[in-house]
């Protein structure tokens, strides 16, 4: 018979099914096979692998029809993998011969498997051990089909009985739980073995209809860990790729190739990253999508699809800066956005200034009446309404990624949303001002779809992106505007959204004031207390949410964001406290606006879970388990005593604090523009306390402090001398650099928090010794007195108090000023050396000793 013939006049033999038996016909399997080595029960032969060789009878005489009775060969396959006569059954394949065609088979979740088998006429004993098996993925881009296999082979024998196929990987792993081989998805191996071959697949592939069968074909659980093994810009060319293919099902739901490639990257910040860096590409994108696609079954623009989720992937970054200059553009009641005036935007030539921005700029319409005058060429008059556009501003370029608000005045009450400027774009270019909320929906259930959140509740697809997302402010208002009418039906309800929406308007904690925030505080946890909110889980959980989020604006720096919740269930506040609280204890609590919270904080590159107690938005006591119970157990003794709770509360929460900088990398740098220098401060539990601010005149650095808004003059500054200040009396001789810091803090500000000296005489030293344009530094002047300006010190320098108690107690002049702060902070610097002879400069005296520290 001829091959071919034989081959063809099969019903729906494909050609792939061809290949395969082709390939068997010449002995050797062409296919790339790769071993799934996969426990020490599934590991197979090495050598079988490298070299197969197959002993078979004529191509023509295998049965590829399908008649055949699959199910008495899959109770064949199951029972001799139960153990029996040695994992082997007799295999004829005359046995398996049916009257009917059956293409299926039910599997355990009473769902079918769609299953192809290939047959050697050959009877004998065939093998089922696992590592006398093999499965073989084939990606056939040409004919757009990928193929699982399952070979097996006679019993001590290179040579195939019968191999079984599917088209579909998850009929794949169903056929393998059914015969009792387990589920494939949770062996490394087997997992590696399909994560390579995707990963190779997508590597090697650039045709925008080959790239979109892949990612529509690749396993959900195959998606999160591709970036691992393919590199990110190759995940933005594809993206580049298939949106200039322009085909209109490119955002079919959720199931589309482009979400597929977002869903890979599996966390939106690498996304924002590249496309921040790369604006232009993300244009481009934008600029290609000329077409529709669909969200639930209606058609929508590709443009607004791609903005939205932009949109929404916004909301995971921080952008404290921009919340603050960001431009607000106003929709409603006439008021629109231009974003045409360079509609050709990147398709213009390579000069072009404007190719990786936008144009966007304020509009109003006004409807005017107007009269038509009677003439003879015009005839009779009469009168009209005519619509004209009035420019507000002269517009501006923006990158794809700025944030910029949108005001939206066309309800009864005015709404702002915090977006990115494509987001915009696509408003003013569909002129689709009224559909705001409804994009926003759809746009958060596509990407809770994309972070791996396959449902959504009806109503509040918000809460669940929070949960995932590095939680943001944007973000929480989008929860708390869906929760707005069940949260106002109870008492307290409208004060917590309008404390709210004080704190979301003015850009965050730290700027909304601290009357405002303790009363969003005090409202939010009385809220979860009310049984009906309790009984709510998901409104319970909004208005959690909301409470951290402004938290974590201010507080909790060392937590990782996204792990932080507030413990409310009695088994959960119970473990933290070591039995110390339950949830009837911190009711109490709650009502004196005190929380619990729980975290991840990464100590050795390790992620380890602490606790915190809050009050009135300040955290008064973390730590693990064990410290954090030796922290609060003084707590738990005094919970029903009103007096002494209050009084432990309030005594904790006015200790003085020890002051460090966030970023203690900054210390002596220049700012990145501009000439002050804001420093952010944190205490030992991780509070921001405000900010330290450096102000350069010269040779010379003014310190303030800023808290709630408002600055605090330290009353501190330092100075780099040269020897042309030795004809103030100072002691410095010819040549000499020498830096003279005069620190006067305020008794009210060292009674609150100490450290604040030590801040900033590094970072003075660290100064001037990075700015070379001012000299070599080669020591220090210190001048300690007594005098009115240190009343709050007893009327003298506190250097001069310890350099005079340690010379007392009998240590030398240079041991006893090596005593004092400033000398301690020389030595640490390098400066070991005191010198205090140099004649009618250096004085050491009981009212003032002048002397030098040195390298």
């Amino acid at each position: 018979m001829n091959n071919k013939k034989y081959l063809t006049d099969y019903d729906d033999f494909d050609k792939e099914s061809q290949k395969i038996l082709l390939a068997l016909q010449k002995k050797v399997l062409t296919e790339t096979l790769t071993q799934s080595n996969l426990s020490v029960q599934r590991v197979q032969s090495v050598n079988k692998v490298a070299d197969i060789s197959e002993a078979m009878s004529d191509i023509t005489d295998w049965l590829t029809d399908e008649y055949i009775d699959l199910e008495r060969l899959i109770i064949k396959i199951k029972a001799a993998n139960s153990g029996m006569n040695d994992y082997q059954f007799a295999y004829n394949p005359k046995d398996l011969n049916a009257n009917i065609q059956n293409k299926s088979i039910q599997n355990k979740s009473d769902g079918f498997i769609q299953l192809k088998v290939y047959r050697n006429p050959k009877v004998g004993n065939v093998s089922v051990k696992w590592k006398d098996s093999r499965i073989i993925q084939k990606i056939d881009l040409r004919s757009k089909k990928i193929y699982y296999r399952l070979h097996f082979y006679y019993a001590n024998s290179t040579e195939t009985a019968f191999i079984l196929e599917t088209s579909w990987y998850r009929d794949f792993r169903d056929l393998n739980i059914l015969l009792n081989y387990g589920d494939i998805d949770k062996y490394e191996a087997d997992y590696n073995y399909f994560l390579q071959n995707f990963a190779s697949a997508l590597r090697n592939t650039k045709e925008a209809d080959r790239l979109k069968f892949i990612y529509e074909n690749i396993p959900e659980f195959i998606l999160k860990n591709l970036s691992n093994n393919v590199d990110n810009e190759i995940f933005f060319n594809h993206l580049e790729n298939l949106s200039k293919d322009d085909d209109s099902s490119t955002f079919r739901d959720s199931s589309a190739a482009v979400i597929q490639i977002f869903k890979a990257f599996g966390s939106p910040i690498p996304i924002l990253n590249y496309f921040r860096e790369n604006p232009a590409k993300l244009n481009r994108i934008y600029y290609s999508l000329d077409k529709s696609g669909e969200y639930n079954g209606k058609p929508l623009s590709n443009r607004i699809i791609l903005a939205n989720i932009m949109m929404i992937f916004s909301m995971f970054a921080k952008n404290t800066k921009q919340k603050k200059t960001a431009k607000t553009f106003t929709i409603g009641k006439g008021y629109k956005v231009n974003g045409n005036i360079l509609e050709g935007g990147i398709f213009q030539k390579d000069g072009d200034n404007y190719r990786d921005t936008f144009f966007l700029q304020q509009q109003k319409e006004e409807t005017v009446a107007y009269n038509i005058q009677s003439s003879q060429t015009m005839g009779t008059s009469g009168s009209g309404e005519r619509t004209i556009t009035t420019d507000i501003d002269e517009g501006a370029q923006y990158y794809p990624l700025d944030m910029v608000y949108i005001k939206d005045i066309s309800g009864e009450k005015e709404t702002l949303y915090f977006v990115p400027a494509i987001y915009m774009k696509a408003l003013a270019d569909a002129q689709e001002w009224e559909v705001v909320l409804q994009n926003i929906r759809m746009a958060a259930d596509i990407v809770a779809v994309i972070i791996g959140v396959l449902t959504l509740p009806t109503g509040n697809p918000y809460f669940l992106l929070l949960a995932i997302a590095d939680i943001s402010l944007a973000g929480a208002d989008f929860t708390i505007q869906a929760f707005k009418e069940e949260i106002l039906k109870y008492e307290g309800g409208k004060e917590f959204l309008e404390a709210w929406e004080k704190i979301y308007i003015i850009g965050g904690a730290l700027t909304a004031g601290a009357l405002v925030v303790s009363s969003f505080y005090k409202i939010g946890l009385k809220l979860l207390t009310i049984p009906e909110v309790i009984k709510s889980v998901k409104l319970k959980q909004t208005i959690a949410v909301h409470i951290i989020s402004v938290l974590l604006d201010v507080n909790l720096v060392n937590f990782e964001r996204n792990s932080v919740k507030i413990l409310t269930q009695n088994t959960e506040i119970v473990a933290a406290t070591n039995g110390s609280l339950n949830d009837f204890r911190m009711k109490r609590l709650f009502e004196r606006e005190c929380f619990l919270v729980s975290g991840n904080i990464e100590k050795n590159e390790k992620l380890v879970e602490e606790f915190a107690l809050v009050y009135k938005g300040e955290v008064i006591a973390q730590g693990n388990k064990v410290d954090f119970y030796k922290q609060i157990k003084e707590l738990g003794k005094n919970i029903y005593n009103d007096k002494k709770l209050e009084s432990y509360l309030e005594s904790v929460f006015n200790r003085r604090k020890t002051i460090s900088l966030e970023e203690e990398s900054l210390l002596g740098q220049p700012p990145k523009s501009g000439t002050k220098m804001l420093f952010s401060l944190v205490d030992e539990l991780g509070n921001r306390m405000g900010q330290l601010s450096r102000s350069p005149n010269r040779n010379e650095l003014y310190y303030k402090l800023i808290q709630n808004g408002k600055e605090i003059d330290l009353k501190c500054y330092m100075k780099l001398l040269d020897d042309k200040y030795k004809l103030n009396g100072l002691p410095i001789k010819d040549g000499e650099h020498l830096l003279y810091g005069d620190f006067n803090i305020p008794k009210e500000i060292t009674d609150k928090m100490s450290g604040l000296g030590q801040i900033m005489y590094e970072d003075g030293l660290k100064y001037f010794l990075n700015a070379k344009k001012y000299g070599k530094v080669d020591g220090t002047v210190s001048v300690w007195i007594k005098a009115d300006i240190y009343n709050d010190y007893g009327g003298q320098s506190v250097n001069l108090d310890q350099f005079w108690i340690a010379k007392d107690a009998g240590l030398s002049t240079e041991k006893a000023a090596f005593e004092t702060f400033a000398g301690k902070q020389a030595k640490k610097f390098g400066f070991s050396k005191v010198r205090s002879d140099m004649k009618d400069k250096n004085f050491i005296e009981r009212d003032q000793v002048i002397i030098n520290f040195l390298k």
